[in-house]
């Protein structure tokens, strides 16, 4: 049986100037026809024969791009090309292809496991899983050396103290090279300022118009998202890293098209208080108002650290009897070629020290000659788990949204004991373990329209977020396999990073929007 496995268009965020690197790695022994630096990429397989991994890693100088066309209509602009120009030299000096205390970028690591080692000889296995597992280097890099941002925050709702303090957060731990543009909506959209660098004037400036936001009733979050999505295509110039947060206390009342959010191509990080949300992109439940600011640090930990860009897999079959039946991927973008004999996941970027897996089926032919064992992988046990678990709970939402909350507790109970039966969950496994939490958790929450209503809808979408991107994102609620703080729920803490740790640690200690109010004061 043979697999290749490709990894290409993968930038690494935290070097420059350096020409691209190519590997070959056959895993029937590793053996490596182009070299690359050890800091590069570091490939082991399971047993899968000779399967090979073939990755790609560019590293690009971020240069900014070319001026857009003004062409400004008689209203709000058009072409929102009113961009702060970026510091070229700051650039250069944010990419080098060292960290500051000399010490090389990490290896991305790239490892495959078997749902078990082999198979009995002449068996035909229709379904036989691999598991993929990427894992993102360990940046040491500090503000003057990682890769800058560019980031737009779209803000709404009547919950303004607790919007000025997370702002304050916001803008204190952004960096000079960094910029920041706020959009602020109610039944239309206001560009409050544009893309501005966070040196101290930019800090400033930001702090006096964010604090002189003004609470508003309506909530159209499809023209704030249009306005920011606007924003960041027509950027005179880029920074490698953007994002666009969303904060909404509110369901949107003017309609908002699903057409619109995937036609913008920028990472959404939205953010819900209270009881009814659209949730999009990766989404956030605060349902206790004293960790919204931890919630906004675990997001801008994650920007801060992004230390791979663009990246993709392909799995391609280099045996013409072996076919892909399919990749899980959860919410990535995903497909196979209509001869299943290759496919290909779009991930994006990685943050620091962050963890992706996802699942390959392919077909084993009679012809096949395996040694008997029966063996099963933990590592693939726990990513099945994860995505079943997920799909249970999309189809318990989607029962109790059609009104039918006893089949939706069904779902839930049925599942749970599904899991219970697992290898790792008999092995005491600590994911297995947070998943049934979590699950019992939302099956109380669907046991009257009420309490689903109140808070149930939001948990579920927010946990099917985090489980789908295998990304940390806070939901409310009172886990007992709980992380770093309270609402990020069961397991929300097995995709945490150190660097989202660490600055909800700081979140916990320190109070961005007084800091700024002390030095600005000062500073008249």
């Amino acid at each position: 049986m043979a697999c290749h496995l490709y990894c290409f268009c993968c930038h690494l965020i935290s070097a420059a100037n350096c020409a691209p690197h190519e590997t070959d790695i056959a895993t029937a022994g590793l053996a490596i026809s182009k070299p690359l630096p050890d800091s590069v990429l570091d490939s082991e397989a399971g047993l899968l024969g000779d399967m090979d991994v073939t990755t790609t890693c560019r590293a690009p100088y971020f240069s900014p791009s070319p001026p857009r066309q003004n062409s400004n209509g008689p209203f709000e602009p058009v072409v929102f090309n009113d961009d702060e120009a970026l510091d070229l030299q700051s650039s250069s000096n944010n990419t080098s292809d060292t960290t500051t205390d000399g010490s090389s970028l990490e290896k991305l690591l790239m490892k495959t496991y078997t749902e078990v080692p082999a198979v009995p000889r002449l068996t035909v296995v229709d379904d036989f899983t691999v598991l993929v597992h990427l894992k993102a280097p360990t940046s040491t890099v500090n503000q003057n050396s990682r890769a800058p941002i560019d980031l737009v925050t779209v803000t709404t709702g009547t919950k303004l103290a607790l919007l000025k303090r997370v702002m304050g957060f916001v803008i204190q731990n952004l960096g000079p090279a960094d910029r920041l543009s706020v959009i602020a909506f109610s039944s239309t959209a206001c560009h409050l300022f544009p893309l501005r660098k966070m040196s101290m004037t930019g800090k400033q400036h930001a702090f006096q118009d964010v604090n002189s936001l003004v609470a508003q009733g309506a909530t159209n979050i499809a023209e704030g998202l249009r306005m920011s999505g606007k924003v960041m295509e027509d950027r005179r110039e880029k920074n490698p890293v953007a994002g666009i947060l969303l904060f909404s206390d509110g369901k949107d009342t003017y309609g908002m098209s699903s057409s619109l959010v995937s036609g913008i191509q920028f990472p959404i990080y939205s953010f819900g208080f209270g009881a009814d949300h659209d949730a999009r992109g990766t989404f956030s439940f605060i349902e206790n108002e004293n960790v919204i600011q931890d919630a906004f640090a675990q997001c801008i930990a994650g920007l801060l650290s992004v230390v791979v860009k663009g990246l993709q897999v392909t799995v391609e079959s280099a045996n013409p009897n072996i076919l892909l039946r399919s990749l899980k991927a959860g919410s990535y973008k995903n497909q196979l070629m209509p001869d299943r004999k290759s496919g290909c996941v779009d991930f994006g970027d990685l943050y620091a020290d962050e963890e992706w897996d996802f699942l390959v089926s392919v077909n084993i032919p009679e012809e096949m000659v395996f040694r008997p064992e029966n063996i099963v992988s933990v590592q693939v046990d726990k990513q099945r788990n994860q995505l079943q678990s997920a799909e249970a709970m999309e189809q318990a939402r989607k029962a109790t949204e059609e009104g039918d909350l006893r089949r939706a507790v069904s779902i839930l109970e049925n599942f749970r004991k599904v899991l219970s039966e697992t290898i790792s969950a008999k092995l005491g496994d600590h994911l297995c373990m947070a998943l049934d939490v979590e699950l019992k958790e939302l099956q109380d929450k669907m046991t009257s329209r009420h309490t689903y209503e109140h808070s149930g809808r939001a948990n579920v979408l927010s946990v099917l977020s985090s489980h789908q991107s295998q990304r940390a994102a806070a939901y409310g609620g009172n886990f007992e396999c709980g992380g770093t703080f309270d609402a990020i729920g069961a397991c929300g803490a097995n995709y945490q990073t150190p660097a989202m740790a660490a600055m909800i640690k700081q979140s916990q200690t320190d109070s961005g929007f007084k800091k700024l109010i002390k030095i600005f004061t000062r500073k008249k």
